[in-house]
This record gives structure tokens, sequence and C-alpha cells, in this order.
């Protein structure tokens, strides 16, 4: 009688055992499925493609900023002369091109609850053939997203903050002091060298 209960436990423990392994396995399945939808659900906010992206532009603090790309290198448009850092303007480029929102409210009928009446910053983004132009608003207080807009539509998208952040900087913050006083450096060395050469 005590080998029967033993071996019906252990059946049952088995049992156990294997509708875990079921449920497991379903889920995993489950989870799988509907990994293509999720991925799917990123809203097209603007779609250029980043290889065709040859200028950006963007307000901060009552200035334009734009920069220009020329062969591979990015470049300040006011001023060629300073180096930027390349990989920052790659990464911006990559994130506006194309421009992904996690959410949008469609028909809005007052853009000024999401602080885009008047917004705090313009991003336009050109390539050889068309530009792309769009709003910053407020910043979501739950999400942290930020709501941002085009010209004459009245659908609002929440976007990212990190995405955001990329353009709300001065343009200093993008200068490669490093590069340039490396430059200094050699140039400064090389008339040094000149100098010696003709003294002697």
């Amino acid at each position: 009688m005590k080998r029967q209960r033993v071996q019906i436990l252990a059946l049952a423990v088995v049992l156990l055992a294997l509708a875990g392994v079921f449920l497991g396995i379903r889920y995993f399945n489950q989870v799988q499925a509907q990994k293509p939808a999720e991925e799917e659900e990123a809203i097209t906010v603007i779609n250029p493609a980043e290889e065709d992206v040859r200028v950006m532009s963007y307000t901060y603090e009552g200035e334009t900023i734009t920069f220009e790309l020329d062969g591979d290198t990015w470049y300040d448009a006011g001023d060629h002369s300073r180096k930027l850092r390349q990989y920052m303007l790659s990464v911006m480029a990559g994130e506006v091109a194309p421009l992904t929102a996690e959410r949008k409210i469609e028909n809005v009928t007052g853009l000024e609850q999401y602080g885009l009446e008047q917004p705090q910053a313009t991003v336009t983004v050109e390539t050889t053939e068309k530009s792309y132009t769009w709003y910053i608003g407020d910043k979501n207080t739950v999400t942290g997203d930020y709501y941002v807009s085009l010209p004459d539509d009245n659908t609002v998208y929440m976007v990212p903050a990190t995405v955001v952040s990329r353009f709300q900087r001065p343009v200093e913050d993008l200068y490669d002091e490093e590069a340039e006083s490396e430059e200094t450096d050699g140039t400064a060395a090389s008339e040094m060298e000149g100098s010696g050469a003709e003294t002697e």
C-alpha cells in the first residue's frame, strides 16, 4: 500500500513537471508570435532614408543651428573650420531618418494642450529631393516622451525623450575640441620645423 502511494506521488510529480514544461513552451511560442506585431507598432512620423540626409537643422534658444554633409563629413554650416564629433552627427541622422513614434493622437483640435501651438523647437531634415520639418512640444510627465507634430497636421506623435534631447543642445556641444587641439598642435610643430630649417 505504501509502495503504491509512493508510485502515485512520483507519477503526480512527473505529470506536474510535464505540465510546467508544456505551459512554458506555450508561453514562449506566444511571446515569439507577438514579437513581429510589436515591431510593426512603431509609427512613422517622417521617413527619409538615413543615407539620403544631407542637411539637419534645429532651433535652440532662438538660434538656428545647421549641419551639412559634404562627402562623408558633417560640418557646421556656419563655420566649416570647426571639427565636429562625427559619430554624434551620424547618430542624430539615424534617429530621425526615419523618425518613429510610440503613439499618435489623431484629430487633435487644440495643439496648445501639447505645447505645439507655439513649439519650443523646430527640426528640419533635408535630402537632395525633399525637406522634412517637425515641431517639438511639451514633455509628457507620465511617459517622459515628447509631443511632436508636422506642419499643417492635426496629428500629435509621442517621441522618446532620447531622440528629442539630441536636438536640445548648443552647437558647441558637438565640437570635437580634442581633434581641433591635435590639429593645432600639429600645425604649430610643422611651423616650428619650417622655421628651424630656414634658420639653418
